[in-house]
């Protein structure tokens, strides 16, 4: 029940990792001192899609950052390559258009990190890191770790919820 239950589409389960990933990912970027907004509409011209999960103002060199949250299942192992190459391709050649840097944040039910969202972290730490007055290595750890209990309360949850509808 407990790993099924990790990567079950069924009842919103999905759609509830990805949206505690994404709440976290927009406190932590509160909690470092930069402005974000969640689920920023009109992004880009001319379309009604939305590439920003999370929307950090200002990100690097004067450009802001669309972040594209997607939780994937920890049993394939090419499940997060594979999920960041699909949302580059959605999203970024319009992000870049737009004048945004754009990075697919993807991490799988057993909360292993792709390369982009390790890059977004790394780069967050550095203002956690300035905010919270501790070393770089500390704020990436601290980010990791309110990451996951993230991850895994939400996941307790819902592998408790189906235990108790048995």
């Amino acid at each position: 029940f407990g790993e099924h239950a990790t990567v079950c589409k069924k009842g919103g389960a999905s759609i509830s990792r990805h949206n505690v990933v994404r709440d976290t990912r927009y406190r932590i970027a509160g909690q470092s001192g930069l402005v974000a907004r969640m689920e920023e509409k009109e992004l880009l011209p001319d379309s009604e899609r939305r590439p920003a999960d999370v929307f950090v103002l200002n990100w690097s060199l004067g450009k802001s950052l669309c972040i594209d949250v997607a939780v994937v299942t920890g049993r394939d192992p090419m499940g997060i390559a594979s999920k960041e190459k699909d949302k580059r391709r959605l999203n970024l050649v319009d992000c870049e258009n737009a004048g945004y840097a754009f990075e697919p944040f993807v991490l799988d039910s057993y909360g292993r990190m792709g390369l982009s969202a390790l890059r977004v972290v790394n780069k967050l730490a550095f203002a956690y890191a300035e905010t919270h007055e501790i070393y770089v290595g500390i704020a990436k750890s601290r980010i990791r770790g309110i990451i996951m209990q993230a991850m895994i309360r939400s996941q307790s949850g819902i592998i408790i919820d189906r235990v108790w509808k048995l």
